[in-house]
């Protein structure tokens, strides 16, 4: 038993040490007086003060045990789901060594099979065994080339611009609010899937409403959204994308927009910057104007 069940014990023993000797005292009091006690009475008492002790410790000592082997039940719980994930981490670490070393087996055949080719073809051969040598040799090489990568675009949507998207245009700013539209284009020939593409406006900037169709992603900065599962074929663009942000006041009238795009077939490139030309117009004054002063005619 741990210090608390003993320290449970302890607390139930004083109060019944304390009533055992209230009954003792109270004997010899009554018989000090000439007073006969009833003696079933004090049996009673004494009785049921030695049954409450004993079946406290009973149930301190029950629960101590009931307590102590659901610690050692949850630790082999514990213990039993640290093995589990660890022969997981240790199958799929298994089954990435087994991924790396076909491939490069693989790799090692091909390039086994075009150096074979290459001899094949310094020696002495038919024309129609040149031919299908030539071929072979332009499976392999297809074979051996590096996958083809789709290379996208960011820029402001205009209605019918899909070729070269504008990076930067002239917004008018009602009040403090702007509003651009933007997308995406694939002008290469492979397909993109489950594009990701991150917004970041200008630092001293914030969104005025979210824009629709992105995502707050956590821990990530207040002025970044992200738009997920965008699907771009071959010289593909993207739907119009609507966004209404916050500028600051004063003199500045060209603010940066940063677009970043990642997916599994796609080139890695770092965050391509376009630029908006705000357009201010100027507040009215309130000026009062300068007096007339009329001048008086002289008499002839």
């Amino acid at each position: 038993m741990g210090v608390s069940s003993w320290l449970s014990i302890f607390a139930l023993a004083v109060p019944s040490a304390i009533a055992v000797v209230s009954l003792v005292k109270e004997s010899q009091e009554r018989r000090e007086k000439g007073e006969h006690p009833k003696r079933w009475h004090w049996y009673v008492r004494f009785v049921l003060t030695a049954v409450g002790f004993v079946a406290g410790v009973i149930l301190i000592y029950l629960s101590a045990l009931s307590g102590k082997s659901n610690e050692t039940r949850h630790s082999q719980e514990r213990d039993s789901d640290k093995q589990q994930i660890a022969g997981l981490n240790q199958a799929i670490e298994t089954q990435i060594r087994n991924n790396e070393t076909q491939y490069l087996r693989h790799q090692k055949e091909l390039g086994s099979l075009h150096d074979q080719m290459a001899d094949l073809k310094k020696d002495i051969a038919t024309q129609d065994l040149r031919k299908k040598m030539e071929a072979l040799q332009a499976r392999l090489d297809r074979s051996l080339a590096p996958k083809p990568l789709a290379k996208l675009e960011t820029g402001f949507w205009q209605s019918g611009i899909r070729d070269e998207l504008p990076t930067e245009i002239y917004a008018p700013v009602d009040g403090n609010i702007v509003r651009f539209d933007f997308t995406i284009v694939n002008h290469s020939d492979v397909s993109a899937k489950d594009v990701l593409l991150w917004l970041g406006i200008c630092d001293a900037c914030k969104f005025h409403t979210e824009p629709q169709g992105s995502q707050i992603v956590p821990g990530a900065p207040p002025l970044e959204r992200l738009y997920r599962g965008i699907y771009l074929p071959p010289g593909v663009g993207w739907q119009k994308l609507t966004v209404e942000m916050e500028v600051p006041p004063g003199p500045a009238n060209r603010v940066e927009i940063r677009t970043k795009y990642r997916c599994e077939d796609c080139v890695i490139e770092n965050f391509q910057r376009i630029y908006l030309a705000l357009g201010r117009l100027p507040g009215p004054t309130f000026l009062q104007p300068p007096p007339q002063v009329k001048k008086k005619l002289k008499k002839p």
